[in-house]
């Protein structure tokens, strides 16, 4: 219907082809997904620009598609150009760089970058929290990656830390923030 009333290559139209290809993501049909973020690129590109954070969302949209098929190279590729458009329209310790780089550390995780894997979860989470707080969905998604992360990797004791904050975090944010207030949160 968006797509009648506004044309094939409307900003809205992208957005709801976005969405579709995260409903395609969860039901695990990753081709229909990565075909739908293939077509949301140009559209995006046109709209606002090869510079905008909206083409980023996108860019990071396919990468993550890419991902999913074990195309790293490609997905890496794209996840890092994300990051470098969302710092440079966005600044480089805004909430949106910082959660875009998750993906990044993730990507060089399993490519088996190390260090560049453990420098980018460590900034990035560092950012989340200052930008949200220890408590927010994001956070706690960021340290779950890093627990993985550590695990795959050999550092018991480090993905252990963060699989309890971020258990830590899921604990709090269930409490009503009154109670927080009281506990000198």
């Amino acid at each position: 219907i968006q797509q009648q009333a506004l044309g094939p290559r409307h900003p809205f139209v992208a957005s709801a082809m976005k969405a579709l290809a995260m409903v395609h993501t969860r039901a695990r049909r990753h081709a229909e997904a990565e075909r739908l973020m293939t077509d949301v690129l140009p559209i995006m590109a046109e709209a606002y620009g090869p510079s905008h954070s909206a083409y980023a969302g996108a860019l990071q949209g396919l990468a993550d598609q890419l991902e999913q098929r074990g195309a790293l190279d490609s997905a890496l590729a794209l996840n890092r150009r994300a990051v470098e458009i969302r710092a440079a329209a966005l600044g480089a310790e805004s909430y949106l760089t910082a959660l875009t780089a998750v993906g990044l550390a993730r990507l060089h995780s399993r490519q088996g970058r190390l260090e560049e894997a453990d420098s980018i979860f460590r900034w990035a989470v560092t950012v989340l929290e200052r930008e949200t707080s220890a408590v927010h969905p994001d956070v706690r998604h960021a340290r779950q990656e890093m627990a993985a992360f550590y695990a795959a990797w050999g550092r018991p004791a480090e993905a252990e830390k963060q699989r309890r904050l971020a258990e830590a975090a899921e604990a709090l944010a269930d409490v009503p923030a009154p109670q927080l207030a009281r506990r000198g949160r």
